[in-house]
Protein backbone atom coordinates (compact mmCIF):
# COMPACT_ATOMS: atom_id res chain seq x y z
CA UNK A 1 0.00 0.00 0.00
CA UNK A 2 1.12 3.50 -0.55
CA UNK A 3 0.95 6.48 1.68
CA UNK A 4 0.99 10.23 1.44
CA UNK A 5 1.35 12.57 4.24
CA UNK A 6 0.17 15.62 3.50
CA UNK A 7 1.97 19.55 4.53
CA UNK A 8 0.22 19.53 7.69
CA UNK A 9 2.58 16.85 9.32
CA UNK A 10 6.16 16.97 8.94
CA UNK A 11 8.25 15.59 6.22
CA UNK A 12 10.63 14.29 8.93
CA UNK A 13 7.65 11.86 10.28
CA UNK A 14 6.55 10.22 7.05
CA UNK A 15 10.65 9.55 6.27
CA UNK A 16 10.40 7.84 9.89
CA UNK A 17 7.23 6.56 9.60
CA UNK A 18 9.08 5.14 6.20
CA UNK A 19 11.63 3.60 7.44
CA UNK A 20 9.59 1.81 10.04
CA UNK A 21 6.91 0.55 7.55
CA UNK A 22 9.10 -1.33 4.97
CA UNK A 23 6.57 -2.61 3.21
CA UNK A 24 4.42 -0.18 2.43
CA UNK A 25 5.68 2.74 0.46
CA UNK A 26 5.58 5.84 2.76
CA UNK A 27 6.04 9.40 1.19
CA UNK A 28 5.67 13.33 2.21
CA UNK A 29 3.61 15.64 -0.32
CA UNK A 30 7.03 17.97 -0.31
CA UNK A 31 8.81 14.69 -1.74
CA UNK A 32 6.80 15.15 -4.87
CA UNK A 33 5.31 18.77 -4.85
CA UNK A 34 6.11 21.94 -3.56
CA UNK A 35 5.57 23.12 -0.18
CA UNK A 36 2.91 25.91 -1.57
CA UNK A 37 0.80 23.85 -4.61
CA UNK A 38 -2.81 24.09 -3.19
CA UNK A 39 -4.45 21.05 -2.35
CA UNK A 40 -6.91 20.42 -5.12
CA UNK A 41 -3.78 20.51 -7.29
CA UNK A 42 -2.00 17.65 -5.80
CA UNK A 43 -5.40 16.04 -4.72
CA UNK A 44 -6.13 16.35 -8.83
CA UNK A 45 -2.81 14.55 -9.48
CA UNK A 46 -2.98 11.45 -7.07
CA UNK A 47 -4.26 9.90 -10.20
CA UNK A 48 -6.85 7.71 -11.52
CA UNK A 49 -5.87 4.35 -9.92
CA UNK A 50 -6.28 5.51 -6.64
CA UNK A 51 -3.74 4.06 -5.08
CA UNK A 52 -2.75 6.82 -2.42
CA UNK A 53 -3.98 6.87 1.14
CA UNK A 54 -3.64 10.15 1.81
CA UNK A 55 -2.78 11.01 5.88
CA UNK A 56 -3.48 14.10 7.05
CA UNK A 57 -4.58 16.69 10.29
CA UNK A 58 -7.08 18.69 7.56
CA UNK A 59 -10.30 17.79 7.33
CA UNK A 60 -10.20 18.57 3.57
CA UNK A 61 -13.48 20.39 3.64
CA UNK A 62 -12.80 24.14 3.15
CA UNK A 63 -15.20 23.38 -0.09
CA UNK A 64 -17.20 20.87 -1.79
CA UNK A 65 -14.70 20.99 -4.26
CA UNK A 66 -12.00 19.54 -2.07
CA UNK A 67 -14.24 17.09 -0.06
CA UNK A 68 -15.25 15.50 -3.46
CA UNK A 69 -11.32 15.84 -4.60
CA UNK A 70 -10.14 13.99 -1.77
CA UNK A 71 -12.58 11.12 -1.85
CA UNK A 72 -12.64 11.08 -5.57
CA UNK A 73 -8.46 10.67 -6.03
CA UNK A 74 -7.74 8.94 -2.95
CA UNK A 75 -8.06 5.27 -1.95
CA UNK A 76 -8.55 6.30 1.72
CA UNK A 77 -8.19 9.00 3.43
CA UNK A 78 -6.73 8.85 7.77
CA UNK A 79 -7.39 12.40 9.03
CA UNK A 80 -5.77 12.70 12.75
CA UNK A 81 -7.75 14.74 15.01
CA UNK A 82 -7.81 16.31 18.59
CA UNK A 83 -4.43 18.21 18.96
CA UNK A 84 -2.15 16.19 16.35
CA UNK A 85 -1.01 19.24 14.51
CA UNK A 86 -0.10 21.01 17.81
CA UNK A 87 1.74 18.85 19.45
CA UNK A 88 5.63 18.51 18.97
CA UNK A 89 7.46 15.97 16.50
CA UNK A 90 8.40 13.43 19.12
CA UNK A 91 4.62 13.46 20.47
CA UNK A 92 3.51 13.46 17.13
CA UNK A 93 5.45 10.62 16.41
CA UNK A 94 4.89 8.98 18.87
CA UNK A 95 0.92 8.85 18.57
CA UNK A 96 1.12 8.09 15.29
CA UNK A 97 3.05 4.99 15.50
CA UNK A 98 0.36 4.12 17.96
CA UNK A 99 -2.21 4.24 15.43
CA UNK A 100 -0.21 3.01 12.88
CA UNK A 101 -1.29 -0.65 13.25
CA UNK A 102 -5.04 0.60 13.04
CA UNK A 103 -4.60 2.95 9.79
CA UNK A 104 -2.92 -0.15 7.99
CA UNK A 105 -6.00 -2.60 9.68
CA UNK A 106 -8.55 0.18 8.10
CA UNK A 107 -6.96 0.92 4.88
CA UNK A 108 -6.33 -3.14 3.73
CA UNK A 109 -10.32 -2.98 4.50
CA UNK A 110 -11.20 0.50 2.94
CA UNK A 111 -13.46 1.20 0.20
CA UNK A 112 -12.33 3.47 -2.54
CA UNK A 113 -12.99 7.24 -1.10
CA UNK A 114 -13.66 5.89 2.38
CA UNK A 115 -12.21 8.88 4.92
CA UNK A 116 -11.34 7.60 8.63
CA UNK A 117 -10.80 10.14 11.33
CA UNK A 118 -8.36 8.87 13.67
CA UNK A 119 -8.06 10.31 17.48
CA UNK A 120 -5.80 11.83 19.53
CA UNK A 121 -6.75 10.12 22.66
CA UNK A 122 -8.17 6.80 21.85
CA UNK A 123 -7.40 4.17 20.01
CA UNK A 124 -10.21 4.45 17.62
CA UNK A 125 -10.55 4.67 13.85
CA UNK A 126 -14.48 6.59 13.08
CA UNK A 127 -15.34 5.81 9.37
CA UNK A 128 -16.78 9.65 8.24
CA UNK A 129 -17.34 9.17 4.85
CA UNK A 130 -20.84 9.89 5.16
CA UNK A 131 -20.56 13.23 6.86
Amino acid sequence: MNFLFDNCLPQRLARAISALDQPHRVVHLRDQHAANTPDLEWLKELGEHREWNVISCDAFNKTREEKEAIRARARATFIFVGGHANLSIWMQASKIIQRWPEVLKAAEHARVGQVFRVHLKSPKVEDITAR
